[in-house]
């Protein structure tokens, strides 16, 4: 098995177990999420966001959201600890095309 295959299959499991699945039914599931990937996505490049990037581009949808129901920019800004001009730039990027 390929290494990255073999290790998102361990990250996998090690997921179910975290969260109270018994070991063989973490084990199976682990298989069976790496088999569905592999037929959805088999040879394509997938990119997964971690850490910092991950974490602002949650935010920064959550701005936006929060924005769409009438959240003050003010608000905004004081929630989530961030200038009101970077509120109006996260807006800007968020915003559909």
């Amino acid at each position: 098995m390929d290494d990255c295959i073999e290790s998102f299959t361990d990250i996998s499991e090690r997921a179910f177990l975290s969260v109270g699945f018994p070991s063989e039914e973490s084990a199976a599931l682990a298989q069976l999420v790496v088999v569905s990937l592999q037929q959805n996505w088999g040879g394509m490049i997938v990119y997964f966001k971690k850490g910092h990037a991950a974490k602002l581009s949650a935010r920064n949808k959550l701005i936006y959201q929060e924005w769409l129901e009438n959240k003050s920019i003010r608000g905004l800004a004081q929630k989530h600890g961030i200038s009101s001009a970077r509120i109006y730039k996260v807006i800007e990027l968020q915003k559909p095309v």
